[in-house]
Order: C-alpha cells, then structure tokens, then sequence
C-alpha cells in the first residue's frame, strides 16, 4: 500500500513540475505598424526626433536603437502618449544612425525605421573649450562657461610627490558660469589640469594652464590681532545684548560667542553695516563667515539658517581712509556679493550636510583683479528670517600681505 501511495505522490509532482514558458501577460495582436513622419531637430550633443504614432491598438512604446562613441549599444523608450523622443550622449558632431521601433504590450516590435542625426557641439566639448585655467592664492583657479547647464563631472589634476599628474579634486556642476579653486601648494612652479566627464563615459583630453607650469600666488591667513572695528557715522553697532563686536574675529566658535547688530533706529535702518580696520594692508584672496550656532544641548535647534543668521551681504574694501565723509558709499569699491547657500535647498529642515557647511564656514573668494585693500566694509542685507538685527560669529580673510 505504501508502494502506490509513493508512486502516486511521484506521478503527481511529476505532472505539477511541468516546465512553463515565461511569455508575455498580454497575447500579439500582431507586429505594431511603424511610427511615420519621422522629424529630426539636432540638439547639443542630442537629438529630438518626433514622429507620428502608429494606430496599433496595443502599442505600448517607442524604441530607439543606437551607439554612442563607446560602441556599446543603448536603447531608450518614449511611452505612446508622447510623440518624440530624445537621444543624448554624443560628444562628436558627425552623423549617428538611429533606429526606431514601435513596441507593442506583447513585447513585439515593428520593422525598423534608419534614422540619421548629426548633433550639434556637445556640452562637454564646450565646456573643455571654455575652460581657463589660471595662478591663485595657493593654487589655481578654473573657470568656464556651461551654458547648457549640462550635469558634467570636472576632475582638478595637479601634480604629486613624484611628479606625476593626479585627480586632487572632483567637482560636481551644473552652473552657467564655473568656477572652483584649487589650494594648498606653496608658491613654486607646478603643473595644473583638467578633465571633464559627462554621465554618458565621454571624457575630454588634458586640459592644461596657460603657461603651464604656473605658480601659485603666496597666501596667508590675516592676522586677526591687528583687526578692530571702526564705527563710522552710518553703521550699526555690534554690541548688542551683551554680546562684542571684537567676538566677530577672535577664533572662538562657542554657541555664546558672536557679534550682534543693535537696534535699527530711524537714522539707522536696515539693512546694517560693520567696518573693519585689518591692520594692515592685503591683497584679498578669499573670506570666510560663520553664522551663529545652535545650543548642542537644546532641545530645538532655531539658529542655523534661520533667525538672524546672515544670507546676503556685501563686501566693500578701502586701501586709504579719507579724512573727509569715510562713512559715505561713495568712496568704497564693492568686491562681493554674497549669499549663504544651503546645501539641502530653502526649507526649514536642517540636514546633517548643511550644519556640516555652517560649521566649516561659508567661504566667499575674491576677484583675482581686487586691489590691495586695509578697510573692509560689510553690508548686511538679508537675514534668514528677514530680521532687523544679525548675528554672524567669525570672519576670516586670506590673501598676500602688502609690506
């Protein structure tokens, strides 16, 4: 009895584990008609094809066939409620092939249709193009132009112990108008770089400094001992609530240790200004504010990006005091226009990587064509929270001191 018992639980897993073909849910009304009226706009290392829907009733998509410069064959879908498609990737501008297919839900495609596109000059090759590399403070400064604001990938090469170039920073931009630093060498003859990558494995060749090697301009911390403030007719005070102005420049980053502007007053509205007096005069490379920070041991945190922290200001320098008015704008030549980025966006959550930038400060550089300067002004404009009062922490500057 336990004989058959087992050969019938045999012959039954036998007829259950009969092998299934995986096929598509949806049965082949039979092979999409192909798209027509097919019209090619060429695009900065893309393409925009549109084309006319075919009448199938189960079509699903449209596919694009085709190679970028690797070889390596890509593929992209449109759904069927659309009636273009955008190819991108490109970095050469000659003619690609480009093969169209209607998709329908079985998973069954038409016949081809060739499409030639020839895209125009690629982001990438465009930003190589623009690219400048010049002597900084410390290093080198890289600029150029990506008027497509294209997502590009910028390796900053320089070279190391043994003389060989090497990736010593990667920068990530989408901006118009580029521009990082490259710091930390002494004032000796080295060579600097650059490469640009896009998402699509396209690369450009070295880019080099004019001149190269260059020399990096030597820089210096100010030394804030020299530093006081000078209170002219029209700023504001910063002893506010206790607080002293000194505190503004004098390395201590605690929560209670910060300037803090006084009351406006109707001969001295908002926006508010604090003059500084360096001690000595400087060829400005870069500065850098901190804002106040939040209590670590209070429960709510509602100082960092928020209150009267500072968001925009603007930097004013000065190589002589005249005798005569030093409080009016007239005399002062504007080198800055800044603004605190928060690296998270504009709400009210404070991420982990924003308080990461607040703690190291918020860095600002000066144009290379600056003079030497001895007097700082800032003009505070803006706060977080649009108040009438501000309350930063620290400023540093770097630069060449003039002797």
């Amino acid at each position: 009895m336990k004989n058959i018992i087992s050969i019938i639980t045999l012959l039954f897993l036998v007829i259950c584990c009969k092998e299934k073909t995986l096929e598509p849910i949806t049965p082949s009304k039979g092979k999409p008609e192909i798209v027509t009226e097919v019209a090619v706009q060429n695009l900065p290392g893309a393409a925009l094809i549109k084309y006319k829907i075919p009448q199938s009733e189960d079509l699903i998509a449209v596919r694009a066939v085709y190679k970028l410069d690797d070889g390596v064959e890509r593929r992209t879908e449109a759904s069927f409620y659309n009636n273009e498609i955008k190819i991108e990737g490109f970095n050469q501008t000659k003619e690609y092939q480009v093969v169209l297919y209607s998709v329908n839900r079985a998973e069954q495609v038409s016949d081809p249709v060739v499409v030639k596109i020839s895209p125009s000059e690629s982001p990438l090759s465009k930003v190589a193009k623009s690219m400048n590399i010049v002597a900084d403070f410390g290093g080198a400064r890289f600029l150029w132009e990506n008027r497509d604001r294209a997502p590009l990938v910028i390796e900053l090469l320089s070279q190391n112990d043994k003389g060989s170039m090497q990736a010593i920073q990667t920068v990530y931009s989408s901006t118009i108008n580029g521009l990082t630093t490259l710091r930390g060498f002494d004032a000796k003859a080295r060579k600097f770089g650059a490469i640009v990558r896009d998402k699509w494995n396209n690369s450009s060749d070295t880019i080099w400094a004019v001149g190269n090697p260059i020399t990096p301009i030597f820089e210096q911390k100010a030394a804030k001992n020299l530093f006081k403030v000078l209170r002219l007719a029209n700023d504001i005070g910063w002893n506010g609530y206790g607080y002293k102005d000194y505190m503004l420049f004098d390395e201590d980053y605690s929560v209670n240790n910060f300037a803090h502007s006084e009351s406006v007053t109707s001969q001295l509205p908002w926006p508010v200004s604090i003059t500084i007096d360096l001690g000595q005069k400087i060829k400005l490379s870069r500065m850098r504010i901190w804002q106040r920070p939040d209590n670590p041991s209070a429960s709510i945190k509602d100082y960092l990006y928020k209150r009267g922290n500072p968001r925009f200001f603007t930097v004013y320098g000065l190589a002589e005091l005249p005798e005569n008015n030093p409080q009016d704008w007239s005399h002062w030549t504007q080198s800055l226009n800044c603004e605190v980025i928060k690296p998270s966006g504009s709400g009210t959550i404070v991420t982990n990587e924003d308080i990461e930038a607040a703690t190291a400060g918020h860095e600002f550089e000066f144009p290379l064509s600056d003079k030497e300067v001895r007097y700082i002004r800032i003009k505070f404009t803006e706060t977080w929270e649009r108040q009438t009062y501000c309350h930063p922490t620290e400023l540093t500057f770097w630069g060449q001191i003039i002797k």
